[in-house]
């Protein structure tokens, strides 16, 4: 998702415009990310993040910084975003990624693997983002619908993971 598409997103589900985000750029320049006629700043990135505090724009933002690698926000044309509809989904997506963790080898050295198993696993791998798209999608579409703050989620969330010591910083 392109960080136009996810700030009207964004703008749209906080019944948003432009002038409300209060940020330190003009209006004219926002309209122009909006548009897509302009890339965002890196310093106006995280305050764009936080101002719309939505999934969609999370995800693209996390995508620029990163040259596509993220989580994306799932929207397309077959995406239901019922709360019920997501969560059907987010369970069918990690039944299936958790039978393929199963079942796939970590006991191989890549070195072993020939052709057929390496796409194999490049497959799996896939199979496996999609299991994190659905979670993401799952996370965000609770935090909308139940008026949780996805940024205040996640502050929380890191601080567990340094209190468990998952992370070091």
């Amino acid at each position: 998702m392109s960080v136009a598409h996810a700030m009207n997103t964004s703008l749209k589900a906080r019944k948003m415009r432009l002038r409300d985000l209060d940020l330190p750029q003009s209006e004219s320049m926002l309209s122009m990310i909006k548009t897509g006629r302009r890339n965002v700043a890196p310093d106006i990135a995280p305050l764009l993040a936080s101002k719309l505090d939505h999934p969609a724009m999370y995800a693209a933002l996390a995508s620029v910084a990163t040259g596509g690698v993220a989580v994306e926000w799932l929207d397309g044309k077959y995406v239901d975003h019922h709360r019920a509809a997501v969560k059907e989904m987010c369970l069918d997506e990690l039944q299936t990624v958790t039978s393929e963790i199963e079942k796939e080898s970590a006991a191989k050295l890549p070195a072993a693997e020939n052709e057929s198993e390496h796409k194999r696993r490049r497959q799996h791998l896939l199979d496996v983002m999609d299991g994190l798209c659905w979670i993401w999608t799952y996370v965000g579409t609770q935090c909308e619908e139940y008026g949780f703050s996805m940024q205040s989620i996640a502050q929380e969330h890191h601080q567990l993971l340094k209190s468990r010591q998952w992370v070091s910083e």
